[in-house]
């Protein structure tokens, strides 16, 4: 039987999944404290955990025509806790990312990709004396892909 030619334009839909369903299956937004008590784990103190959001997640959407190739994700972190006592708070951060690949030829491809792409500060870490880490701000690579 020969090989089925695989359509890039075309789009397939298999089984569509509630969001519990999906941060089941990928894990990508997972209530973790919850899941931790679920599992037996007690918080300390009744605090939660330093540096770890209730909320978080991310969502990705690609289109390939076999010669170009573009890729975006959006990814989302809740506010989450600098410190064990509860007293810092880091803010939630939207940030959104993308790809670009384009053939050359058969074995060289250029590609593009940006992180950060609105360039939004995000803020990593908040010492006790007020001074705030940023994320890092927006990066772009461009490089050559050969096979």
């Amino acid at each position: 039987m020969p090989a089925r030619r695989v359509d890039p334009r075309r789009i397939k839909l298999n089984r569509s999944y509630e969001v519990a369903e999906l941060a089941a299956c990928c894990g990508v937004h997972k209530n973790t404290v919850r899941h931790w008590q679920r599992a037996g784990l007690k918080p300390l103190d009744d605090k939660r955990p330093a540096q770890i959001a209730r909320y978080s997640g991310s969502a990705s959407l690609g289109w390939d025509s076999g010669k170009v190739a573009l890729d975006a994700t959006a990814r989302f972190t809740g506010r989450q806790f600098e410190d064990d006592n509860n007293n810092r708070t880091l803010p939630a951060a939207l940030t959104f990312d993308g790809t670009a690949r384009v053939a050359l030829s058969r074995n060289l491809k250029v590609e593009a990709r940006v992180e950060h792409l609105f360039d939004k500060q995000v803020i990593a870490a908040l010492a006790s004396d007020g001074t705030r880490e940023r994320a890092l701000p927006r990066t772009i690579w461009v490089g050559l892909r050969i096979r």
